[in-house]
């Protein structure tokens, strides 16, 4: 308990540092590292199963906070404004921070979660019974790529968040069997929002998921950040996604723009979605 504590103050000041310096403490990984006890949080009401084995996933949730709020408030606008039923698919799930925010709208009748790391998966699993979630939340443990052909999984022990395909050649990992979204969605979705975050691999998702995409014109929020920057650029998915689609940055405070020197998550649109209209109204030159 007193690991646990202390990690928690020293988060506090982590995310005060980070802030009002724009910079990352170091430590904050080791300290919660330091927990061996699992516990449940507190995140913006809802329960939030804390697995010891994979703490430092836990930075910033540990005190109740959200990791990326501009995403929390753009999906929240989105949701918010849109009339008709919908599905959450999370691809990244880690520990189900966006899934638990996801379930609270009545509106999005399903959600699906795809994380491969075991730890992680269980976390998600056990939060989504905490709050009653079971019937609306499947967490499916699989690695998610363009197909089927075996690949090097890195299931990082230090930083679970950062597990990932190993894309490039220095990196290592064990070999699993990916799916696809095509091979996992059912055909009966109309309404989608697609999350994205696979540190890198997020072009060879949508590849996968090529038939689903063009059948269903989802919102696609991916990550774009000096990660994924190394193995693929904005008109790599501008090629992929078509010329219906367009790219906007996610800015900080939850609107988009098209200013794409400074990102970190982006949203591409349909111009035929029925998202459009709502994702409009929150674009701003």
């Amino acid at each position: 308990m007193l690991w646990f504590l202390i990690a928690k103050i020293y988060d506090h000041i982590y995310s005060l540092f980070k802030a009002v310096f724009k910079r990352n403490l170091k430590g904050i990984g080791f300290l919660l590292r330091q927990v061996k006890n699992d516990h449940i949080l507190d995140l913006n009401g809802q329960q939030l199963y804390f697995n010891h084995k994979i703490a430092g996933c836990y930075v910033r949730l540990v005190n109740g906070k959200y990791t990326e709020i501009e995403t929390h408030t753009f999906i929240q606008r989105i949701v918010e404004r849109f009339d008709k039923e919908m599905t959450f698919i999370d691809i990244g799930a880690n520990v189900g921070e966006m899934v638990l925010d996801a379930a609270r709208h009545e509106n999005i009748k399903f959600i699906y979660a795809f994380e491969p790391h075991p730890e992680c998966a269980k976390a998600c699993k056990i939060s989504a019974m905490l709050n009653d979630y079971g019937q609306k939340i499947v967490v499916i443990q699989k690695v998610l790529s363009e197909d089927t052909k075996p690949v090097a999984f890195d299931f990082n022990t230090i930083s679970p968040n950062a597990s990932a395909i190993a894309i490039s050649s220095d990196k290592q990992g064990s070999m699993v069997y990916p799916t696809t979204l095509d091979n996992e969605l059912p055909n009966t979705i109309e309404h989608a929002i697609l999350l994205i975050d696979v540190e890198g691999a997020e072009l060879r998702v949508i590849k996968g998921g090529k038939s689903f995409i063009g059948r269903t014109l989802p919102l696609i929020i991916f990550e774009y950040n000096d990660t994924s920057k190394k193995y693929f650029t904005l008109e790599n998915i501008k090629q992929l996604l078509g010329g219906e689609y367009s790219i906007f940055r996610l800015r900080n405070d939850g609107y988009l723009d098209k200013n794409y020197i400074d990102t970190w998550n982006c949203v591409a649109i349909n111009i035929r979605s029925s998202f459009y209209n709502p994702v409009k109204a929150f674009i701003r030159d």
